[in-house]
This record gives structure tokens, sequence and C-alpha cells, in this order.
């Protein structure tokens, strides 16, 4: 199961590149929902949290 590729050129100074895979792309949808999740209900878990 791989997230990203990496290409590395045989250059100086070094040059890496770095893609997400189909997977990673579907896996980075799930991730940045969750984000958008978590950025509006964060006031909301912290004020209640230790209730």
């Amino acid at each position: 199961m791989v997230l990203s590729t990496r290409v590395s050129y045989p250059v100086v100074p070094p040059h890496v590149e770095y893609s997400l895979t189909p997977l990673g792309l579907q896996v980075s949808e799930k991730v940045a929902a969750l984000a958008d999740w978590i950025e509006v209900n964060l006031p909301s878990v912290l004020a209640n949290h230790g209730e």
C-alpha cells in the first residue's frame, strides 16, 4: 500500500519530487474532510471537555 511516490534526480543541489498515488489522493480527501470537521467543531468539543 503506497500513498506517495518519490522521484530523485541526480543533480546538484539535490532535487526530489513527491506525488500522491491514486490511493494517496483518496485518503487525502478523507483527511481534508476530517480537518474541516475539526475546524468547525473544535470550539464545541473544547467547551464541553470535562463535562
